[in-house]
C-alpha cells in the first residue's frame, strides 16, 4: 500500500476493486504495469496456494515480447526503483483477481481510451473517485461474512459464541485479520492454537474462517479492543433457509440465472451449473441474505405456503 494513502482510503479503494468485474480488474492492471513499462505484453503470476484457488496472488515478473523484462532478480540498475513500487501499487487489484484466476499468466491488452499514465496512490484514488457509487454497503457485507464464519465454527463447535482474533494492521496491504481462538459463553476456550485436543483441526478450521475475516479487514472492519468479536446467534442457517424456500416455491435453477450473471458474468457458469446450492452460496455472498430471498421470490411459481 501506499504510504500516502491512509487506512480509510486504502479500505474504500479495495471495497471499490470488489464491484469491479474482470475485465475491468485486468485494463486496471494493464494500465499500471504500462505506465512503468510500456513494452509489457504478460505479467506472470505466483500464489502462497499453490496452483489452486483461494490463495493471494503476487506479482512474479513483466514479459514483452522478447521474454522477462522485470522481476525482483532482474539485473537492470533502476529496475527496484520501478518494479518493487510497482508491486506495491498492483497488490490490491491481484489480490481480488484472486477469486477469478489462478497463479499462472494474464496477458495485457492495450487500454482503450485514455492512456493511464498515473500509478500507486494517484491511481488508488482516481479508481475510488470512479467506482465510489458501486462501494457495497460494507455493514451488510461484513455482516453476510460474519454469518459464515459462525456457521463454519458451529459446525465443528456448537457453544461457541465469540471467537479472538489479533487486530488487523490496516497500516499495511492487505489488512488481514487471523483466528486465534474459539470462546463459549463463560469465556472459556473452546479451542486455539494452543489447545492440546486437535490442533490439526483447528489449523484447518483457520484456513477457512481466515478468508473471510480478511474480507471483512479489507472492508475497514475492526474488533473490539479486547480482539474478540460476538458471533450472530445460532439460527438456520441462510442458505439451508434459502434452498428450502426455492424448493417450497417450485423454482427453477434456471430461473436463478439472470441474478447471477447480473452478480458476476465471469464465474455465471460455474455457478449455475452447480444448481440450487451453488448459486444460493453465491448469491449470498454477494446480495446477502435480504437480497438473495427477494431473488427467489420473484423467481418462484407459486406461492409460499410457510
Amino acid at each position: 500500500m501506499s504510504e500516502t494513502l491512509d487506512a480509510t482510503e486504502y479500505a474504500a479503494f479495495h471495497a471499490a476493486l470488489r464491484c469491479c468485474r474482470e475485465p475491468e480488474l485486468t485494463a486496471l492492471l494493464t494500465g499500471l504495469v504500462h505506465a512503468m513499462y510500456p513494452t509489457a505484453t504478460h505479467v506472470r503470476l505466483e500464489s502462497d496456494a499453490g496452483a489452486g484457488p483461494g490463495g493471494r496472488l503476487f506479482l512474479s515478473g513483466i514479459e514483452d515480447a522478447t521474454g522477462l523484462i522485470a522481476s525482483e532478480a532482474t539485473d537492470e540498475p533502476d529496475n527496484d526503483d520501478r518494479y518493487m513500487p510497482l508491486c506495491t501499487a498492483v497488490q490490491p487489484v491481484l489480490e481480488v483477481l484472486a477469486d477469478y484466476v489462478s497463479a499462472g499468466r494474464i496477458s495485457l491488452t492495450p487500454p482503450t481510451g485514455p492512456a493511464l499514465d498515473v500509478v500507486s496512490d494517484s491511481l488508488a484514488r482516481e479508481a475510488d473517485r470512479r467506482h465510489r457509487k458501486l462501494v457495497p454497503a460494507q455493514k451488510g457485507y461484513q455482516e453476510a461474512r460474519l454469518a459464515q464464519v459462525a456457521a463454519i465454527i458451529r459446525a465443528k463447535h456448537e457453544t461457541a459464541v465469540a471467537i479472538a482474533v489479533d487486530q488487523p494492521n490496516h497500516d499495511v496491504e492487505g489488512a488481514h485479520m487471523h483466528l486465534q481462538a474459539i470462546l463459549d459463553a463463560s469465556g472459556d476456550t473452546l479451542a486455539s492454537w494452543d489447545t492440546p485436543r486437535d490442533p490439526a483441526g483447528f489449523a484447518d478450521l483457520t484456513d477457512e474462517v481466515d478468508r473471510h475475516l480478511d474480507a471483512m479487514a479489507d472492508t475497514g472492519y475492526e474488533p473490539g479492543s479486547d480482539g474478540r468479536i460476538n458471533l450472530p446467534p445460532p439460527g438456520e442457517p441462510p442458505a439451508q433457509r434459502l434452498l428450502a424456500l426455492a424448493q417450497r416455491l417450485a423454482a427453477d435453477p434456471a430461473d436463478l440465472d439472470n441474478a447471477v450473471h447480473d452478480a458476476a458474468s465471469t464465474t455465471a457458469s460455474q455457478v449455475n451449473n452447480g444448481g440450487f446450492p451453488e448459486q444460493i452460496a453465491y448469491l449470498l455472498d454477494r446480495l446477502g441474505e435480504a437480497g438473495t430471498e427477494q431473488v427467489i421470490r420473484a423467481a418462484g411459481h407459486k406461492p409460499d405456503p410457510a
